[in-house]
């Protein structure tokens, strides 16, 4: 729309600019008679407006098209970023529909077997902690420890969580390292590793951690399905 309104314009003006030429030319013409001029002052007359009307039509065509070039310009931009915008939208659909899809289907790759739940003074749920078989668990006040805990009978490097092969299976286990404080497991301390089964709780000092599987649902459910 825009482009067709200037173009009219740009043709308007051509017309007027003629027109008023024509104009001028003749009555200079009719003034140079009536005066009784000589020929040459009429032919210069004549070709001087000639050629200003030349310069004027080349000038306006040139303006012509570069509006038109502009408003091609302009029309490639406007579709390029409606089509970009297009494919991001797209993009984004198909992204939030995979989402979904897994979500529905219950997959999470991340989510781990074991984890150990932080239980508070008040008997809540604190942070969970993953557990991983392929790395082990450290507690104690020293910085390089996994579970910090800043308490003055905190050995630097207290317990430690880690798993063990057994019968092609990784189990967890839990140890004391500590030489002057224990490490207790459902109230009682431990001399030697314990394997942590589905709701063990670990006390180190007067801090608590919960140890929760679901490697006994698996069980559970291939018994399920033996049966």
């Amino acid at each position: 729309l825009g482009s067709s309104s200037s173009s009219s314009m740009i043709h308007l003006e051509m017309h007027l600019v003629v027109v008023l030429v024509v104009v001028s030319v003749v009555l200079m013409m009719l003034l140079l008679l009536h005066l009784g001029s000589s020929s040459s002052s009429i032919v210069l007359v004549v070709v001087v407006p000639l050629i200003l009307l030349m310069l004027l039509m080349l000038h306006l065509d040139s303006s012509s098209s570069s509006s038109s070039s502009k408003a091609a310009t302009a029309t490639f931009c406007s579709e390029a970023r409606a089509a970009l915008a297009d494919s991001s939208s797209s993009s984004s659909s198909r992204q939030q529909q995979s989402s979904r899809s897994t979500m529905s289907d219950g997959e999470y790759d991340d989510e781990p077997l074991d984890v150990l739940v932080v239980v508070k003074r008040n008997g809540r749920d604190g942070m969970r902690i993953p557990l991983a078989a392929d790395e082990e668990l450290v507690f104690g006040r020293d910085a390089s420890c996994n579970v910090r805990i800043q308490k003055p009978s905190v050995s630097s490097k207290h317990a430690r969580v880690y798993y063990k092969d057994q019968d092609w299976e990784q189990l967890p286990y839990v140890v004391n390292v500590s030489r002057t404080n224990a490490t207790l497991v459902n109230g009682e301390a431990i001399t030697a590793p314990v394997q942590l089964a589905h709701g063990d709780v670990v006390t180190i000092c007067d801090r608590s951690f919960r140890f929760e599987t679901v490697r006994d649902d698996d069980d559970d459910d291939d018994d399920d399905d033996d049966d």
